[in-house]
């Protein structure tokens, strides 16, 4: 484990301290977004954004054949989906 950072915390990694994460606002002026706005937001395709729609991996209402997605579980989606990134990455193995 390495030695403690500016707050007293050990340094995770050489680089990372275990101070959390902050929280990633979706700054889109809607209610509701279309598979266009996470397009746009996320710079992906339809297709990965449908997939994730599909499985059930983030939260939305179809209406016939468009669907709608919260803004704030999105936020929420994208927020959960990171936390799980960082924690997979090497697990809790100090240096």
């Amino acid at each position: 484990m390495g030695g403690p950072n500016v707050w007293g915390l050990p340094v995770l990694n050489g680089s990372h301290s275990l101070w959390p994460m902050q929280r990633i606002k979706v700054e889109i002026d809607k209610d509701w977004l279309t598979v266009g706005d996470i397009c746009d937001y996320m710079d992906v395709s339809a297709y990965v954004v449908t997939s994730q729609l599909r499985s059930g991996g983030l939260p939305a209402v179809k209406f016939g054949r468009e669907w709608r997605i919260a803004r704030q579980d999105f936020e929420d989606w994208i927020n959960a989906q990171r936390l799980r990134a960082g924690s997979a990455e090497s697990g809790p193995e100090y240096i």
